[in-house]
């Protein structure tokens, strides 16, 4: 069985934090260490949106696994003081013929301070679409070929070279929760939905103030 874990950072009036994956990606951090693939890696679910996550690691709890895999994406490391909560699902995947968990760590931050996250965010992907950019132009004749020439020429990019871009939705405006409840039919997307139907339906729900 394998265990996906996503990161889902948002406030208590619906604002969630989404991004959008490249095609492919040139520069990763798996098990401790950076390399890049000078061809390029076809992304899982390239091209869509998507929810930061990705493997949950041996021995990592789903807060934890979160946590990394966020900061991999992102360049951003969740505020220690979050409030979180947690979810898990089973699935049966029949391409692998397998049952496997995909799993959420929900984040809530003021509404400030997830607008502030999301700016900083924006930059550090602009700063990974530069060194994606270069890597490109240079194919074939590269002048970075180390993953630690890469940091130091780009310290801003997030670790691994997944998100182009990302934004705030928020699930209870109407165009977006419509654009969402189209992916619940779609394989790569299914399963963020559930996990942000589960944050609209339930938790948020939990969290607004009595009438």
């Amino acid at each position: 069985m394998t265990a996906y874990v996503y990161g889902v950072l948002h406030d208590d009036i619906g604002n969630v934090f989404i991004g959008s994956k490249f095609e492919k990606g040139y520069f990763f951090w798996e098990n401790g260490a950076g390399a890049i693939v000078p061809a390029g890696q076809w992304l899982n679910g390239s091209g869509k949106s998507a929810l930061p996550g990705g493997k949950r690691e041996r021995g990592e709890t789903i807060e934890a696994g979160a946590r990394r895999e966020f900061y991999e994406e992102t360049g951003v490391r969740i505020d220690a003081d979050a409030q979180v909560r947690e979810r898990s699902w089973e699935y049966f995947d029949e391409k692998e013929g397998a049952t496997n968990t995909y799993e959420a760590a929900y984040f809530r931050v003021s509404t400030a301070r997830l607008k502030a996250i999301a700016a900083d965010i924006a930059g550090n992907l602009a700063a990974g679409v530069q060194a994606q950019q270069q890597l490109i132009r240079e194919q074939g004749n590269p002048t970075i070929t180390t993953y630690a020439a890469l940091r130091a020429a780009y310290p801003q990019a997030p670790p691994a070279n997944e998100l182009d871009r990302g934004s705030l939705m928020n699930l209870t405006a109407h165009w977006d929760w419509v654009e969402i409840e189209s992916w619940k039919q779609q394989r790569l997307l299914g399963w963020f939905h559930t996990i942000l139907a589960h944050l609209k339906n339930v938790i948020l729900v939990e969290l607004a103030p009595p009438k």
